[in-house]
């Protein structure tokens, strides 16, 4: 797989570029898996995954490193997410960047 998008990243094994439309299915199933919200509260629902999705656009368009999706190169699967969004904290917003893997690519994707 390759991405002519030019905010693209590639790695040997990952490519992570910006949102587009066509993620949309594949980030409403991640969202709505709880293993993959493990650290959040609880799953979300079709419709708030949807509007996370939305939000997650909405960030890119501001932010080049908004939330990307991390795009397995060998399968062309998005395993997941990394970049920022913000935040409020203690009375103010604030830039946080993290990351969201999906459970069944941890690992490999760790060791490899």
């Amino acid at each position: 797989m390759t991405d002519s998008d030019p905010d693209a990243v590639t790695t040997a094994r990952l490519l992570v570029r910006p949102p587009r439309e066509a993620d949309r299915s594949r980030f409403i199933d991640l969202f709505c898996d709880a293993d993959f919200m493990v650290y959040y509260p609880d799953r979300l629902t079709r419709e708030q995954a949807s509007e996370r999705f939305d939000h997650m656009l909405a960030v890119c368009a501001t932010l080049s490193f908004g939330k990307q999706p991390v795009v397995e190169l060998s399968s062309g699967t998005i395993v997941g997410y990394t970049g920022v969004d913000y935040i409020d904290f203690e009375g103010s917003t604030w830039l946080e960047w993290g990351y969201r893997l999906a459970r069944e690519k941890q690992q490999s994707l760790a060791t490899s």
